[in-house]
């Protein structure tokens, strides 16, 4: 095993001192700028729709109404219709649009018809999943 020394206590550098964060006081009172902060010209966010069934088949998705909303710039399907939703949060569709226009990115509406384990895949009437 390597034999580790610590230096004598007049050569410490770091050990024992005490260490100013400059950041601190920008910190503790609010005004520090964090990336979630910074709004570039020409910056998108992006939100998931997300499934909140365990299991599920998608039977169509509506991204006609995500698509006209102002700011919107893209939609991207993740999970074509057809194709099972095996857990929960498992990404059905995804939004792109600018920074003011949060809206746009909750109108993307995917229809599913719910599958329970115990059935054989049928499922039960059509029901609109709302985006987390």
């Amino acid at each position: 095993m390597a034999d580790h020394k610590w230096p004598e206590r007049g050569k410490r550098k770091l050990i024992g001192k005490r260490i100013s964060r400059l950041d601190g006081p920008m910190k503790s009172s609010g005004r520090a700028k964090y990336s979630y902060d910074v709004n570039r010209p020409g910056m998108l966010h992006g939100k998931m729709v997300l499934s909140p069934h365990p299991h599920a088949k998608i039977v169509s998705i509506d991204t006609s109404a995500a698509e006209k909303m102002p700011g919107v710039k893209a939609v991207q399907i993740m999970l074509e219709p057809g194709k099972e939703v095996l857990w929960v949060g498992h990404e059905i569709a995804a939004v792109a649009s600018a920074p003011r226009s949060r809206r746009g990115q909750r109108a993307a509406r995917p229809t599913r018809s719910r599958t329970d384990r115990g059935e054989t895949g049928t499922g039960s009437s059509p029901r609109s999943m709302r985006p987390q």
